[in-house]
């Protein structure tokens, strides 16, 4: 008889043993404010991660565009745009959003003007030359997804219509 090829993991006590989520937060899950909290931290080490790889493997000049969906499907490894849950990926939508203003409002005023939002475009990184970028990924590399109030509420904005599905 052939080894079967499927693993059965064997919990140990006092565990609680997770499955790799592909999407790392859902709002629809009912989960403790600490598990909540920790399934935001794990999205926006996720965004941030594809963020600071695509910066820095960039040709310089270069200007990197990325919307909210891409994003979200870069972290969820191309669940979200499959996902079925309107209302939950408006939500996380917006988490996204608050999360880039985040980063943002935290730079250097002189790194700060590398990024903007453009409405129908999304997020841009306009990187003119090797200092900015240094400098942009110096910054990225330093923030942390931890430091941020997890367990904020998101409200809705002005401009929630505006990136619906960037």
């Amino acid at each position: 008889v052939k080894d079967s090829p499927v693993d059965i993991i064997k919990f140990e006590e006092d565990t609680d043993p997770r499955h790799l989520y592909f999407i790392p937060y859902d709002p629809n899950v009912d989960q403790t404010k600490e598990e909540q909290e920790f399934c935001r931290r794990v999205l926006f080490e996720r965004i941030l991660s594809h963020i600071i790889s695509n910066i820095g493997s960039a040709d310089i000049p270069t200007s990197i565009t990325f919307t909210t969906a891409k994003l979200l499907n870069l972290a969820t490894f191309g669940v979200y745009e499959i996902w079925d849950d309107t209302d939950a990926k408006k939500h996380i939508r917006k988490l996204v959003r608050d999360f880039l203003i985040n980063i943002k409002n935290s730079m250097d005023v002189s790194v700060r003007e590398c990024l903007k939002f453009e409405a129908q475009k999304g997020w841009i990184f306009n990187i003119e030359n090797k200092e900015k970028q240094e400098e942009l990924l110096k910054h990225l590399q330093r923030f942390r997804p931890e430091n941020l109030d997890l367990s904020k509420k998101i409200e809705p904005t002005l401009f929630d219509d505006l990136e619906n599905e960037l």
